[in-house]
Order: structure tokens, then sequence, then C-alpha cells
């Protein structure tokens, strides 16, 4: 049994799942906020914001710059396609933020659908395949970067 646990600890897709649920609980608590006065949603807004830039940032660095990652192979255009959904969930985010700022109207919903189709992108498809290819080693050193980046997982 402690052996299936470590198996299971070690993929990276644990770790970032457990960070999904992290991001999509702060914007729950925005939403919760966004009802109450500008700084306290602008403030909601900031931690939610900083914990998603750190969650794209371990994907796009630390996990997806593997050297399993060959431009040459199917499997970076998981790369390609998670970039692109990261630009667009920062486009909206950023929209949002501009417009929460000078206390602006803004809609959350167009977020929320970009997130979790994102979310279930990588769940399903980006981070079973990562467990995949690369070896323990490697394995290892991107949970080392997570840790040091998503300190509290």
């Amino acid at each position: 049994m402690v052996d299936v646990y470590r198996q299971e600890i070690s993929k990276i897709s644990s770790y970032m799942i457990k960070d999904h649920y992290r991001i999509l609980s702060l914007l729950h608590s925005f939403e919760m906020n966004s009802y109450k006065n500008l700084n306290l949603k602008i403030e909601s807004f900031k931690t939610f914001k900083w914990r998603l830039e750190k969650h794209m940032f371990v994907e796009e660095r630390a996990i997806f710059l593997s050297d399993k990652y060959d431009v040459s192979t199917e499997d970076f255009s998981l790369l390609f396609e998670i970039s692109k959904q990261h630009n667009e969930i920062m486009n909206e985010v950023t929209d949002i933020f501009q417009n929460l700022k000078i206390d602006s109207g803004f809609k959350i919903e167009k977020l929320r659908d970009l997130l979790n189709k994102h979310l279930n992108f990588e769940e399903k498809i980006a981070y079973p395949r990562l467990d995949e290819i690369i070896t323990e080693t490697e394995k290892n050193r991107i949970t080392n970067s997570i840790r040091d980046i998503i300190s509290d997982l």
C-alpha cells in the first residue's frame, strides 16, 4: 500500500491537479468577495492571479521544458496548446483586473469557462502523457521545482 501511495505522489499530475483545486477555490473566493468593498475585491483577485501565474510558470518552465518535449513530436503539440490556453486565460485575467481597478463592471463566466476547459485538458491529456514519458530522475527534478515555486503543496 505504501508503494502505491509513493508512486502516486511521485506523479507530476498529482501535484498539479491539487493546485488546480486551489486555483478554482481562489476564484470562488473572489466571486464571493465581489459583492464587498473594492479593496477586498482587488486583493482577492490579486491572490487568485498570483497563484494562477505561479501555476502557469511551473507548467511552462519546470514541466514542459522537459528534455522529452521534442518539437518534432506529437507531444510538443501539447505544450503549444497549453501555452495558447494560458495566453487566453491571462488575457481574460488582465481584462478583469483592469476593469476591477477602475471599479467598472466585469464578468467572470468567460474566465471560469476557459479555466475549466484548460484544467480538464491538462488533467485528462497533458499530465498523464507527461507522467508516461519522463524518467524518474526527471520527475524528481520537476517535483522539486514544483515545491520550490508552489511552496505550500
